[in-house]
């Protein structure tokens, strides 16, 4: 299998996340442009009110782990919403992330 500095292509992708209280379809318009302008989009959904942050970041770090795992793509990127934020925060505790290029983080709760 090859590393991911031997990938050779030039498909990024793109996921996005809500934030508390929301859910995937919310981020229908978005992922839509980003799609128009040709990037791969992965809009991941969470139970937010479920479940805690830490257990949401497991899931979502499960996803970005498997996004590294890839070699049909040359890197990644994450626009995250409000809760979205902090979930992707936590998920990036446990280790650096070779292919993740950019965050975009839309009303973080600082």
């Amino acid at each position: 299998m090859p590393t991911k500095t031997e990938r050779t292509a030039d498909s990024q992708v793109i996921v996005v996340i809500h934030g508390l209280g929301g859910h995937r379809w919310i981020m229908i318009p978005l992922c839509r442009r980003l799609r128009e302008i040709g990037f791969e989009v992965i809009n991941w959904g969470y139970r937010s009110l479920w479940k805690d942050v830490p257990q949401h970041a497991a899931s979502f770090r499960n996803l970005l782990d498997e996004l590294e795992a890839r070699t049909d793509i040359s890197n990644y990127h994450i626009v995250a919403h409000s809760m979205g934020s902090i979930v992707t925060r936590v998920a990036l505790q446990s280790g650096k992330l070779a292919g993740l290029q950019r965050i975009v983080m839309l009303c973080p709760p600082n």
